[in-house]
Parts: structure tokens; C-alpha cells; sequence
């Protein structure tokens, strides 16, 4: 329960450090009173906006995540054969997890095995699963990939990771979409083609990592690699070493093959880097999960 409330109190910390940070080193307060300006009050201005933009994200990060996926959900009309197989891997983890409620179920399009699950109760999540994952595993491999966001869910981790990337996002992806959407646009009126702005987008949000939020966005990251493998410890739990490192030996030539950025944290895979820059991925390589599961004892709930 600590690290669920300190965690985000950290990366708000780390926020307003780096406000604290620049007004002392370019200086800004000779400014601040050329332009009879408070900085108290800037700096309230700041901190309102970084809770606003973590308590915004912590209650709709389900429908952006859904959006930003392009997420098909299950309806009972609904007559896809990937959602039925889906729906029934969902209500074997969910007896064998003893789970009352159930998050509402979804597929995504990519070819990699992925899922997520995301929203600030079960019954108010969604319950997303990569259309690979679906036609890939079988039902028993899928129960152990739904029951493994189910645990990281139950656990409380993604409620302060949703709290804490909005903080970051209020400062840097919100600011960063807009610059690439009009740098974008430039760019295809200059070259006269479709030139992509998720390239810019990738650079300017780096960029104002660095500069804005550096100390909260270091917090979060570690946050992001320790909620991962405690879910895989979870798992251990439930199925056991064996199943379970089988699984994940499963995944190695099933990478994601492109980044989003909102969802990459709640994903059971991120985005793949080069071998010299894979540290900066928001999940563990898969090997260094491999060697933490070989190295758990069996143990059931």
C-alpha cells in the first residue's frame, strides 16, 4: 500500500523540482518581478495542473487507451470467433482467480502476443488482448496471459501508474501531440508527402521529459519495471515456474512492432529498443523476467 501512495507523490515531487530546478538556474526571478509576476502562485499554478492532469488520466486512461488502441469490444451481438475464445479463456481465469466481477473484454489489431488492462476498478476496466495473443495461444496459454493482467490489476499498481503518467503527460504528450500535429503538417506542406508526425512526436516528448519532469519520469520508470515483475511473480504463484516461463519463452519472437506511447506502460510487452537502449523500455527485457521467474520458488494462492 506505501508504494502505491508514495510512488506518485514522488513523481509529483520530481515535477515541481525540475520547476524549482530552472527558476534557480537561468534565473527566472529577476524576471518574474520585471514581469510583476508571483512565482508562488506560478508554481500553484504548475501543481494544480500536474493533479489535474494525473486525476484526468486516472479516470479516462480506459477510454484513451481503448481509443489509442482502436479497440473492439464485446458486445452480445458481437460475433467474432477471436472475443468468443477470448470470453472463455476470461471465464476460466476468472474462476480460478475466485473473481466476482470481470473487466469489460476487447481486441486490438497486431500480429505480436500483448495484452493490457486498464481503469480504476475491475468492473470500470477494460480487459484488452492483441488479436495475435487470441489466434496464437491456446486456452490455456491465453488463461495465463488474461489472469496475469488480472493479478497486476488486483494488485493496484496500474491505478498509480495511470496516476503518475498523467502528472508527466500534463507536461509533456499533451504539449508534444500538439507540436508534432503542427510540425507535422509543415512538413507535408514543405515536402509535398505523408509525412508522419509520430517520429517528431517521439522526439519532442523525450525532449520535454528531460527538461520538465526528468526526476518524477525516472520514478515512474522504475515503477513501471518493478509493477511488471511483481505481476510475474503473481502469476508464479497461480500456474507455476514452469508454465509460466514457458509462456514467456513464447513471446521472445513476438515483439510489438511500434510504440504507443500512453498504453506501452500497462502492456505486458513496451515497445522493443536496440539491445544498447532496451533499459529505456517501460517493461524488463524478457530475459531479465526469465531469469526472475527461474529463480522463484512454486507456490499457489
Amino acid at each position: 500500500m506505501l508504494r502505491k501512495i508514495l510512488a506518485p507523490a514522488l513523481t509529483f515531487a520530481g515535477i515541481m523540482f525540475m520547476f524549482f530546478f530552472w527558476y534557480k538556474v537561468i534565473p527566472l526571478e529577476a524576471r518574474f518581478v520585471e514581469w510583476q509576476r508571483d512565482p508562488w502562485k506560478v508554481w500553484q499554478m504548475m501543481a494544480g495542473w500536474a493533479v489535474v492532469g494525473g486525476l484526468s488520466c486516472f479516470l479516462m486512461a480506459r477510454h484513451i487507451a481503448d481509443w489509442a488502441m482502436k479497440v473492439d469490444l464485446l458486445t452480445p451481438e458481437h460475433s467474432d470467433p477471436d472475443l468468443e475464445k477470448a470470453k472463455l479463456a476470461l471465464d476460466q481465469a476468472q474462476e480460478r482467480l475466485k473473481l466476482v466481477r470481470t473487466p469489460e473484454l476487447g481486441i486490438f489489431n497486431g500480429e505480436e502476443i500483448n495484452a493490457y488492462i486498464v481503469g480504476p476498478r475491475l468492473q470500470n476496466s477494460t480487459l484488452a488482448l492483441s488479436r495475435g495473443a487470441v489466434q496464437k495461444l491456446s486456452l490455456e496459454e491465453l488463461e495465463i496471459l488474461i489472469s496475469r493482467e488480472l493479478l497486476h490489476h488486483r494488485s493496484g499498481d496500474l491505478r498509480a501508474l495511470a496516476l503518475m503518467q498523467g502528472m508527466l503527460f500534463a507536461f509533456t504528450l499533451y504539449v508534444a501531440r500538439m507540436l508534432a500535429f503542427l510540425l507535422g503538417t509543415s512538413l507535408r506542406q514543405t515536402e509535398e508527402e505523408q509525412t508522419s508526425s509520430q517520429g517528431v512526436e517521439m522526439v519532442v516528448t523525450c525532449a520535454l521529459l528531460v527538461v520538465l519532469t526528468l526526476p518524477g519520469a525516472v520514478v515512474f520508470w522504475l515503477f513501471s519495471r518493478s509493477s511488471a515483475l511483481r505481476a510475474d511473480e503473481a502469476v508464479v504463484g497461480v500456474f507455476g515456474r514452469s508454465a509460466y516461463a514457458t509462456f514467456l519463452s513464447n513471446l521472445t519472437p513476438h515483439h510489438p512492432p511500434r510504440s504507443e506511447i500512453f498504453s506501452d506502460v500497462f502492456k505486458l510487452q513496451s515497445q522493443t529498443f536496440p539491445r544498447w537502449l532496451r533499459g529505456l523500455s517501460l517493461q524488463p527485457a524478457l530475459d531479465s523476467r526469465m531469469r526472475l521467474v527461474q529463480g522463484l520458488s512454486d507456490k499457489t494462492l
